[in-house]
């Protein structure tokens, strides 16, 4: 792709979106150097996600020896990076060349971020931080700038977190993700929030362990009441749903486990009246838990169900379904957006009756039986114009080129397309067909993918350049061919598949991928070219030996995996795949 002109790549870039522009700034110098142009001035994000902070690689290549940019980054999240602890100048190098614009820090899952105690030294404009990890909180012991007023913290306990709170000056807001509330044995309410007695009450008769998270300021008042909870997760009957409907009123989200007595074996135990006070409820998270999983719902039941919940835009829902109670949800709730539904009933109900649904952006479809996903429901699928995340937990039966060609141009926008079932194979024919028709994807797991040929590997290089995750069934990728998709992909970040020998499960990042190159650079008598002539010796010195000794083991080294005892047709096949004017590009 760099070998493209620029003004083509600019516009290449241009379609992009603006998350996925931040992504690739740090791909190489010259794609850094083009997103610097005038045309790109508001992209002030720089998300690093599963890298090395380490000079030889981006991104400390890319802004400590590249160019320098002519605008000002003001929005950095860390997500799953490795430091380089034996070079800490070199962090403390590259910290300080991107945290000075900096006025959002936001830190994900970072394992290793604990030991950098002294981190927000290099971020003097830093107005608001948000950790994801209790174990971050070491962080806070360091200096911070003076202008740090905004913290949102996760999963902390009421004591822990105020110690290190309170050293922070100038902080005006304090915001935490969750917090937990429980029963103990005796029925005594053990809380790590500070809450008032109305609120006690509540969730003392609301079940025995309580999740709920809130919109309150720490700082000030750290009192919560009722009216600060927006999301709850709980389980009970229809009388305590009426309950958490009337006592918290600014409610976002609800994760409800909906448990049926084991006297009511009729199909109307919802009731038909619509439960009041879930207007402002937009995420839903409704699960069954019965003896009698084959009831369904009555009609009338389901549809003052959808009536309560009608302003929802994401639904996972776990029940005995019918068709027309998945067209009902399809039809009836106008604001859906994310659909997730797992079926108890042994039917195959996803044969969709509706001509379009334009709205839908996520759907996830399971089922714990022997439904499955037929030829007829993919000639007939629906057109949904902005799904962009579609996640299937069925096998495919009978699936021919014609019909799935036809249910991948009705979802022209698909990013991410998970298949989590081994039976029925998808072949080279179909992933050459998906590859070509979903050229937007992200993310690809084929857990059906058995024994792919050349064929799909090349359409994969050739047609999804913006691929970051690859995970396929039973496989046998050999390392030259896993080294050449991580060249040609210059987004992808993680590669799993199976063998199809030992059935392990093989896993490789492009950390991996720069460590492997860089040890073909380095390492002595590791050049492909001083391996040909070792092959080329090899044969003359072997001419006599029978071709039994292609299966004898010789100490040997393979891109990823390394140094160790291969056979020689494992070195032949990888030194068939890196030829050397595929290594002279680094």
């Amino acid at each position: 792709m760099n070998e493209l002109p620029n003004e083509l790549l600019i516009s290449i870039f241009e379609y992009l979106t603006t998350s996925d522009r931040l992504k690739i700034v740090t791909v190489c110098e010259s794609w850094f150097a083009l997103l610097q142009k005038p045309i790109f001035i508001k992209d002030n994000h720089i998300y690093l996600n599963e890298c090395i902070i380490n000079k030889k690689f981006p991104p400390y290549k890319t802004f400590c020896n590249g160019k320098q940019s002519h605008r000002n980054f003001t929005h950095l999240t860390l997500n799953k990076i490795k430091f380089d602890f034996n070079n800490l100048t070199d962090i403390k190098i590259f910290f300080k060349k991107i945290g000075k614009d900096v006025v959002h820090l936001e830190i994900g899952l970072e394992f290793e971020i604990k030991r950098l105690p002294n981190l927000l030294k290099f971020f003097p404009n830093l107005k608001s931080l948000e950790l994801k990890d209790a174990m971050q909180l070491n962080i806070l012991e360091g200096p911070y700038a003076e202008s740090l007023d905004t913290l949102t913290i996760s999963g902390l306990s009421h004591n822990f977190e105020f110690s290190y709170i309170d050293k922070i000056p100038n902080l005006k807001v304090v915001k935490r993700d969750y917090v937990n509330f429980y029963m103990l044995n005796n029925q005594v309410p053990k809380r790590f929030i500070k809450a008032d007695e109305r609120l006690i009450s509540i969730l003392s008769a609301l079940d025995v362990h309580a999740v709920v998270k809130t919109e309150l300021n720490y700082l000030g008042s750290q009192e919560i009441t009722a009216d600060h909870i927006t999301h709850v997760t709980c389980s009970g009957s229809k009388e305590k749903l009426q309950g958490i409907g009337r006592d918290f009123l600014n409610l976002k989200s609800l994760s409800f486990d909906f448990v049926r007595n084991v006297d009511e074996t009729d199909q109307c135990f919802f009731g038909h009246e619509s439960i009041l006070g879930f207007e402002s409820v937009q995420n839903l998270i409704f699960n069954e838990r019965s003896t009698f999983l084959s009831h369904e719902m009555c009609d009338e039941c389901f549809e003052t169900f959808l009536i309560s919940f009608k302003n929802i835009k994401n639904l996972k829902m776990h029940a005995a379904f019918n068709k027309k109670m998945i067209n009902s949800i399809l039809t009836k709730l106008k604001n859906l957006r994310d659909l997730s539904v797992f079926s108890h009933n042994k039917e195959s109900l996803y044969e969709f009756e509706l001509s379009s649904i334009p709205i839908l952006e996520k759907l996830q479809l399971w089922s714990e039986n022997n439904a499955s996903i037929t030829n007829d429901i993919f000639r007939n699928w629906p057109s949904m114009s902005n799904l962009q995340e579609l996640e299937i937990s069925l096998p495919f039966k009978g699936i021919e080129p014609t019909s799935w060609i036809r249910f991948c141009s009705q979802c022209p926008s698909l990013m991410k397309f998970h298949h989590n079932c081994q039976k029925y194979c998808i072949n080279d024919t179909l992933l050459v067909l998906t590859t070509k028709l979903w050229p937007k994807l992200r993310h690809l797991s084929i857990a059906s993918a058995h024994k792919l040929t050349q064929i799909s590997f090349k359409s994969l290089k050739s047609n999804c350049p913006l691929l970051k995750t690859l995970q396929l069934g039973r496989n046998w990728l050999d390392m030259g061919l896993v080294y050449s998709l991580f060249n040609n992909l210059k987004q992808l970040q993680h590669l799993e598949w199976t063998d199809a020998r030992d059935y392990y499960q093989k896993v490789h990042t492009r950390v991996d991928f720069y460590e492997s190159r860089d040890m073909i650079k380095k390492k002595p008598g590791c050049s492909i070219e001083s391996g040909k002539e070792k092959r080329q010796s090899d044969t003359s010195d072997s001419s006599d030996d029978d071709e039994d000794d292609d299966d004898k083991k010789v100490w040997g080294w393979i891109p990823v995996l390394g140094w160790g005892f291969w056979s020689k047709t494992q070195l032949k096949n990888v030194h068939r795949e890196l030829e050397p004017e595929f290594i002279a590009k680094f």
